[in-house]
């Protein structure tokens, strides 16, 4: 196993407010937590050039293409996965960081699902039945 100690870090973090937010989409919250974490970091939107979002349960928001157009990115690596947790976009990153397909990446996700009232107790395509 490679050590990666010294060799990546988390340098910013941004967590947006919890609750429920009609007004906002939630790639819009996505970018908002891209925000708060570049300005944790010290960093600006120059800096990134990549990005590892998580798609949405039952929605089509979270692409990378979608959160890059919107938070004026341009990175040269990204990716987005169909799930939102840091198991697994974070490993990505550090691979991408370790064999120079970016230097700086952010990892997001964003949802509004509880501002949209989903109902988690249906099966994911299907009925409840």
């Amino acid at each position: 196993m490679t050590d990666v100690r010294g060799a990546t870090a988390i340098v910013g973090v941004g967590s947006t407010e919890q609750g429920q937010f009609p007004g906002l989409s939630a790639n819009e919250i996505a970018v908002d937590a891209i925000e708060l974490a570049l300005a944790d970091a010290g960093l600006t939107k120059a800096d990134v050039d990549g990005l590892v979002t998580c798609h949405n349960l039952r929605s089509h928001a979270g692409t990378d293409e979608q959160i890059g157009l919107l938070a004026g990115l341009n990175p040269k690596f990204s990716a987005t996965l169909d799930y939102g947790t840091g198991n697994f976009s974070l490993p990505l990153a550090v691979g991408a960081i370790r064999t120079g397909l970016a230097e700086t990446i952010v990892l997001c996700y964003g949802t509004n699902q509880r501002s949209a009232k989903t109902d988690f107790g249906v099966a994911v395509g299907g009925g409840a039945d």
